[in-house]
This record gives C-alpha cells, sequence and structure tokens, in this order.
C-alpha cells in the first residue's frame, strides 16, 4: 500500500475494544446474488449482553418451542422454570447464530451454582436434572466457539499462501459452480460496499490491504478468544457472558475477514489468470495491468483495425457493355481474366434479368399485332426461338392492319 498513498481503505476501522452487537446473517447470505443482502449484514456485529427476563413457558419434555408467554428474571425463577428457559434456549442455539449462542451463556454461567431457586419451590430432582443440563449447555458453548476459531485457524494457513496459488481449479468441476458465488463478493471501500465484478483497480488495492490488515488485527486477538475455550471445560472457573460474547466476536470477525479475502484472492486469479504465469509481479502492478472491469478497455495502438480482405472476387456491372444475356460471359472473361466457371455464377442474376426483360418486351410486341419473325429481329432472337417462347399462344395481326387502314383514310381525307 506504501505505492498508493493516496487511497482510504474501509468506511471505518474495528477497534477490538469497540463492542457494538449485531447479528451475524452475514454468513447464510455471503454467496447471495445481487440485490438480495442487506448492505447493513456485510458486517458481522455483536450481539448485546444484558437480557434480564428469559422464556420459560411451555413442556419440559418439549423439543421446540412457540413464542414464549411467561417472562421471568433468573432470581424469580423456580427450578422447573429454570429448566424450561434452558431448554428454550438450547432449541434456539441450534441455529447457529452469535445472537442465540450469546443468549445461551447469559443464561447458562449466571444460573451454574445459583442456588436462589429454593426461595420459590422445592429442590427435589430438579436440581439434578437442571444440573446435567447445564453442563450440555456449556458443551454447546464450547464447541461452537471452538468450532468458529478452527475455521478462522485454517483462513489463517490458506490466507498465508501466495496469491498466485489462489482460485479455484477451471478444470475440476466440482470447483467451477464457485466461480459465480466468488465474483459476486462485496468489498469493503470508502463509499460503502461494492462487488469484485464490479470494482476499480483501486478498489481492489485499497481492499486488499483493509482487509490484510483487519485480519491481521483480530488475529492477535485469537489467542485470548481460545483460552475462553478452555475456561469452559472447567465449571470452577467459567468466563462471564461479555467474556464470552467477546471471544465470539473476534471468531467471527476473523472468519468474516479470512474468507472475504479468500475469496478476493481468488478472484483476483479469476480475472487475472496470466497473473500465474508471472507469479512475482508485485500486486499493485498486476492490477494495473491485468485488471480487466471497472475502466474502458485501451486501445492498442491507437488506430482502427484495417477493414477485412474480401474472400472472393468482386465484379463492376459498369464494365458490362453486352446488351444480350449470351454475350455477357464472353465479356467478363474477356475483361477481367475469370474463368468461364466463375464468370458464370457472378452473372447468373443479370443476366436472368435480361432474359426476363426480353421476353416482356417480345410479347409486348407481339401483342402490338407485329409477327414473330419482326419480333425476333426486333429483340434479337430467332423466329425459331420466338415460337419456342411463346408456343401454343396467338396474337392477332387484324389490330395492326385496321391502324394503317385507319390511318391511311385520315390521310386521304386531310389531302383533299
Amino acid at each position: 500500500m506504501s505505492d498508493q498513498p493516496h487511497l482510504r481503505l474501509m468506511p471505518r476501522e474495528r477497534d477490538p475494544d469497540d463492542w457494538e452487537y449485531s447479528d451475524t446473517s452475514w454468513r447464510s447470505s455471503y454467496y447471495q446474488p445481487a440485490g438480495e443482502r442487506d448492505d447493513d449484514l456485510a458486517y458481522p456485529e455483536r450481539i448485546a449482553v444484558g437480557t434480564e427476563m428469559f422464556g420459560c413457558s411451555g413442556s419440559l419434555d418439549s423439543h421446540s418451542f412457540r413464542e414464549a408467554t411467561k417472562f421471568r428474571a433468573l432470581p424469580d425463577m423456580t427450578w422447573e422454570e429454570a429448566q424450561v428457559a434452558l431448554a428454550r434456549l438450547q432449541a434456539t442455539a441450534r441455529k447457529k447464530s452469535a445472537r442465540s449462542v450469546v443468549e445461551l451463556a447469559e443464561f447458562t454461567l449466571a444460573a451454574t451454582d445459583f442456588t436462589g431457586f429454593d426461595r420459590n419451590s422445592r429442590r427435589g430432582d430438579h436440581a439434578v436434572k437442571l444440573r446435567d443440563s447445564l453442563a450440555e449447555a456449556r458443551k454447546t458453548l464450547r464447541d461452537h466457539l471452538s468450532n468458529r476459531l478452527t475455521v478462522a485457524a485454517h483462513a489463517a494457513q490458506d490466507v498465508a499462501r501466495p496469491l498466485p496459488q489462489h482460485g479455484p481449479n477451471m478444470a475440476n468441476e466440482h470447483q467451477a459452480h464457485t466461480i459465480a458465488g466468488t465474483l459476486t463478493t462485496r468489498l469493503p471501500v470508502e463509499s460503502g460496499w461494492v462487488r469484485l465484478v464490479s470494482a476499480k483497480p483501486e478498489h481492489i488495492i485499497a481492499a486488499l490491504g483493509s482487509l490484510r490488515a483487519q485480519f491481521d488485527r483480530w488475529n492477535a486477538a485469537r489467542p485470548a478468544a481460545e483460552t475462553i475455550v478452555a475456561r469452559l471445560e472447567s465449571p470452577d472457573d467459567l468466563p462471564t457472558a461479555e467474556d464470552y460474547a467477546k471471544a465470539v466476536y473476534v471468531a467471527d470477525m476473523l472468519v468474516w475477514s479470512g474468507q472475504t479475502l479468500l475469496a478476493l484472492y481468488a478472484g483476483m486469479m479469476i480475472a487475472m489468470p496470466v497473473y500465474r504465469l508471472y507469479p512475482t509481479t508485485p500486486e499493485s502492478q498486476a492490477v494495473a495491468l491485468w485488471w480487466p472491469w471497472g475502466r474502458p478497455a485501451p486501445l492498442a495502438d491507437g488506430h482502427p483495425s484495417p477493414p477485412p480482405k474480401p474472400r472472393k472476387a468482386t465484379l463492376d456491372p459498369a464494365i458490362i457493355t453486352a446488351t444480350q444475356p449470351q454475350n455477357v460471359v464472353r465479356e467478363v472473361m474477356q475483361k477481367t481474366g475469370i474463368n468461364r466457371t466463375t464468370a458464370q455464377r457472378m452473372t447468373a442474376p443479370m443476366r436472368a434479368g435480361m432474359r426476363q426483360k426480353r421476353r416482356f418486351e417480345a410479347e409486348r410486341l407481339l401483342r402490338e399485332g407485329l409477327s414473330k419473325a419482326e419480333v425476333a429481329r426486333r429483340v434479337g432472337l430467332s423466329p425459331s426461338r420466338i415460337s419456342a417462347l411463346f408456343k401454343g399462344e396467338e396474337y392477332s395481326t387484324q389490330n395492326r392492319k385496321k391502324q394503317y387502314e385507319e390511318l391511311h383514310r385520315w390521310d386521304a381525307l386531310l389531302s383533299r
């Protein structure tokens, strides 16, 4: 990033001490198409700790619950209500969302070794059942956080590899389907969020530095989150719900930044496969040279390409002076040097038009009363050819004689 000092990386920096909480629904919507994910869900956020009332309506034997109709604070619960409240939270925690596990942690870590239920009801065998359920709930909390940290550790190993070694194998049909999801990854920029396929080169450079800084920052807090996992294994040194929520947020930020960074690496290699041939090229220089989106394509030499040459020879009709179709081919051969077959193919429409025009002219003359011999002389054909063209058709010659007789009669009257 030293060669791009003018670029700003993120809308805002994330501080490990700045605990703003929200849901982590970004996991399920990470690869959704454009227009189906809210921008506010692009960042994972931490859930606020401070639940005072827990739902405790329902049956102890249920595994799924309707919306709660009865709420109690922890000191006001009976042993049976505490079991129902814990069962409701465990059923919700199966969704594996940050909100559900943090709410489960609030109740579980506060109810462990809590004996205030004796004031509201008799202990009986409810205490033993609640103790076993709390142990199972602590295991659920430990497994959730451990799994998230394991995913973050694997992402750290992949991020450490050089950039040209990333990207899906195009020859593997099982990896090719991930290309569309990779190219629609949203990247954080100063103005908000931009999809990888719409990003400009400066966006790619800025997102690389930003995501790497984010991942390194949260990776430094991973050992503290791993200690929370170890403390959950022993009921004598349990963490607080605030500590657990902080560890979940660290794990979620690690997973988000690592997966987004790996998606950016893969998208860059999909868009710039030539980078694999020159792996020692600096990233900023490679993006400036080969990034295909977000800018107009450069012209090669600044000049348009020459028009393609015709595949076949062309013929100028202006050079043909023949009036008879039988003479056209011979004239073309003499003036252009084209062979007979090519000359016949190139002049076929012209000769067909000339023959059609000659036939119309001959028919017009025949209808005017001229004899076939006279028509043949005028159109340049033999009388036998005229007879063959109009075989079976009869044209009267009386009209012509009547015209001559009428003309001579008027000449005689006018000469008197």
